[in-house]
């Protein structure tokens, strides 16, 4: 999120020439990134993952200016919230519980990979483990619980068919153009 509160699209905290995003106002960043609106209006149709990272000043007014931007999207976009950061997927379910939310666990939560689930089963509807985490058991027990479960990042077709079948039900991959050709 910018400094005037815009929520915009990068994966890290940082922008190219070293500044916090956060400190920045959008208009003022060069090579300006997508806004999330501009993102939820260009994805109208798809379903939509949207990572809040934890790096910045305030986590609720994250939550609350991506809620809000959600909310407000101009076209019809199937929106899934999702963090690593449990106060931020609370945040979302308290202020659009309509929406639906992920908890994202990787190899360095290999410990809470299903005690933080089972925690916040009434919080969330999936799980996002990271590929390594992915076993059939895992996906079974989350199943059980009503959770739906997804796989990133996962590039190898080969790798994402083998997923399927274990039950994932939809991967977070970097290369989508090799993933649509594969569709049931």
């Amino acid at each position: 999120m910018s400094a005037d509160e815009v929520p915009v699209l990068l994966h890290d905290p940082l922008l190219k020439d070293g500044r916090y995003v956060y400190r920045v106002k959008h208009a003022a960043m060069a090579d300006s990134p997508a806004t999330l609106a501009e993102a939820l209006d260009l994805l109208a149709g798809r379903i939509v993952n949207v990572e809040l990272k934890a790096d910045v000043p305030s986590r609720r007014a994250l939550a609350r200016t991506a809620v809000a931007t959600a909310l407000r999207a101009k076209k019809k976009t199937e929106i899934v919230f999702s963090s690593f950061d449990p106060f931020l997927v609370l945040a979302c379910a308290a202020l659009a519980p309509q929406i639906p939310r992920a908890i994202l666990l990787g190899r360095r939560l290999d410990r809470i990979a299903t005690a933080l689930p089972v925690a916040m089963r009434a919080t969330i509807a999936a799980v996002h483990l990271e590929d390594p985490l992915v076993t059939p058991a895992r996906v079974a027990r989350f199943r059980k619980m009503g959770l739906r479960t997804c796989a990133w990042t996962v590039n190898d077709v080969a790798r994402g068919q083998g997923l399927g079948e274990a039950g994932v039900e939809w991967l977070i991959t970097d290369r989508p153009a090799t993933f649509t050709l594969c569709r049931k």
